[in-house]
């Protein structure tokens, strides 16, 4: 097992841990430029696990350069295998709402799911179920963050969504997010209305200007961002919805995936 010291004492990671937590996909880009339709996609695929959104994970980004890297990637590692991973395969932790974008009955067989709900899990056999998945979750905004967690992880695949500028904006207009009142002025991690991924730098610059301002100024960090990653695949939003079977054909053969049952309905109802 890999030892981490923290005041004191060791906290014991169990290789499996390491090695799936080692080798989960991450779905990111910014904000309406697919990642939603993507990870429901991705989720489709034989023994992925899909975690939406995780809002523990939002407040665990920031804290990549404060906190020491161990540490960070033992409570990493121990939510995505033992909070989410583990519960999922016992029926613990999936999103039962059909109205929701992240309906497990969506990528996922009605028998899948009576399999999951049909018994009690012991821990032991969790364990064994779970080595046979992957772990699959999606994040948008902490593009910032990726280059550490692929130097702490090398073995994670990142995916990343991209779209036209204008398209992400004339969105995110509609949506009103980055106004005052908006939905991101009172997200996750948000500080005196700052979200989490505007550098101090550019806090004044995000108080003085407009919402359109504001969705500009987004676009063109996260673009910057983006620029510098390395190493990851890219899906654009234009390519995926003008021709979804031969863009996810190529994504899952580079992340070594196979279709599942809903895979090919879920294509279906992708439109351009």
């Amino acid at each position: 097992m890999n030892k981490i010291t923290t005041r004191g004492f060791y906290l014991a990671v169990d290789p499996q841990v390491s090695n799936q937590v080692g080798s989960a996909i991450l779905v990111t880009g910014m904000a309406r430029t697919g990642s939603t339709l993507l990870g429901n996609l991705l989720h489709s695929c034989q023994g992925v696990e899909y975690l939406f959104e995780p809002p523990a994970l939002f407040g665990l980004f920031p804290l990549l350069d404060t906190i020491p890297d161990r540490d960070w990637m033992w409570l990493y590692g121990m939510y995505l295998f033992g909070d989410f991973l583990l519960d999922a395969v016992a029926g613990r932790r999936l999103n039962l709402n059909p109205h929701d974008a992240s309906y497990f009955g969506a990528a996922k067989s009605s028998g899948d799911l009576a399999q999951r709900l049909g018994r009690t899990w012991p821990t032991e056999e969790l364990f064994q179920l779970a080595s046979e998945r992957r772990i699959c979750y999606k994040m948008p905004d902490i593009v910032p963050w990726v280059p550490k967690l692929m130097e702490l992880f090398p073995g994670t695949k990142v995916v990343l969504t991209v779209r036209s500028s204008d398209y992400i904006v004339r969105s995110l207009l509609r949506k009103r997010w980055f106004g005052d009142a908006g939905k991101a002025a009172r997200w996750y991690g948000w500080e005196g209305r700052f979200p989490i991924w505007l550098p101090l730098d550019l806090r004044s610059k995000w108080r003085s200007t407009d919402e359109c301002g504001r969705c500009w100024l987004y676009v063109e960090f996260m673009e910057a961002q983006a620029s510098k990653l390395e190493g990851v695949a890219v899906v654009k939003y234009e390519d995926l919805t003008r021709s979804p079977r031969s863009v996810f054909a190529s994504l899952t053969k580079q992340l070594d995936l196979a279709w599942g049952p809903r895979s090919e309905q879920l294509l279906a109802s992708v439109k351009e």
